[in-house]
């Protein structure tokens, strides 16, 4: 197989590629006429070989739009096969068919299927009901032993794992699980999106003095902060805050939007020190993982 990645996977390209024999990187080259209109260059031979596009199709719009355009113009070329690796998969929070509003996480999956990709690897997809509505394979990689390492390696064991809203209970089982903990009930919030953000208003279950916080992604943060602001004013004292782009550990006020290296995972770290606030692990060795989906035509699923 080969792997295109955009410019910000270039080293977990070379990860991936040195993790799994038998793959090897691509060149392209986006580039822009002087009306401002967007083209693609493949500079590697493709005919009858099975590709992947490593990179994002999070917002601007235009990373968007010149992946699609990466995934025509490989199967233009004679491509055998598209796979989009895409660490985070925006647009999946729209899956909720509501009268009047947009589903992009459907809008996003009939665009790369009409695109040429042939299927779509992730790591922990919004909701099974992206899954769904995603017209192709969509394979969602487990995050949990990432999670589940550090919970053991900050010995957290006797933390109480909470879930900021519903859907991030199964995440919070797996993370358990992964740690080795007995299962056990999953606290959880119960989250209203409003339009000036988020609202946690009622909280279900017990929490001692020191709480584990996970959450798919760090973008705003107005989740992970409206729910440590709730936890901290209930008395809990110590909280780890999880997130497969990013997590803090200290008391909470609005962070800077901030977008770190993509598909990073970041675990905290103890002390005053702000540089060990932040622990980095490449969310790209999850990948390895699920290869055999790589190459497996088979429907969705979960690894």
């Amino acid at each position: 197989m080969i792997v295109f990645p955009c410019p910000e996977f270039e080293r977990m390209a070379a990860a991936l590629c040195e993790a799994v024999p038998g793959l090897a990187t691509g060149v392209f080259r986006a580039g822009r006429f002087n009306n401002g209109e967007l083209f693609m260059r493949v500079e590697t031979l493709v005919h009858g070989e099975d590709c992947a596009i490593l990179g994002s199709v999070s917002p601007p719009d235009s990373q968007l739009l010149s992946t699609l355009l990466l995934a025509h113009t490989l199967r233009k070329e004679g491509a055998r096969r598209v796979t989009g690796a895409f660490p985070y998969l925006a647009w999946s929070r729209q899956d909720k068919d509501k009268p009047g509003h947009s589903l992009a996480a459907a809008w996003t999956g009939a665009l790369a299927q009409a695109s040429g990709f042939d299927r779509i690897v992730t790591i922990d997809v919004h909701s099974p009901e992206d899954e769904r509505l995603c017209p192709i394979p969509l394979v969602s990689v487990s995050s949990a032993s990432l999670f589940g390492a550090a919970v053991n390696r900050f010995q957290l064991g006797g933390a109480t794992i909470i879930a900021p809203d519903a859907g991030a209970i199964p995440r919070c089982e797996a993370i358990r699980a992964a740690a080795g903990l007995a299962p056990a009930a999953i606290p959880w919030f119960e989250k209203h999106r409003t339009e000036t953000g988020i609202e946690h208003i009622r909280f279900t279950g017990e929490v001692g003095v020191q709480a584990v916080l996970p959450d798919d992604i760090l973008d705003t943060g107005a989740t992970l902060v409206s729910a440590c602001q709730r936890l901290f004013c209930a008395g809990v004292e110590d909280i780890g805050r999880g997130a497969r782009r990013r997590l803090c550990k200290r008391r909470p006020s609005r962070p800077r939007r901030a977008f770190p290296e993509a598909g990073n995972a970041q675990l905290s770290g103890r002390g005053r020190d702000p540089a060990r606030h932040l622990q980095c692990r490449q969310a790209g060795e999850l990948l390895p993982t699920a290869w055999w989906r790589f190459r497996n035509p088979g429907r969705a699923g979960r690894v």
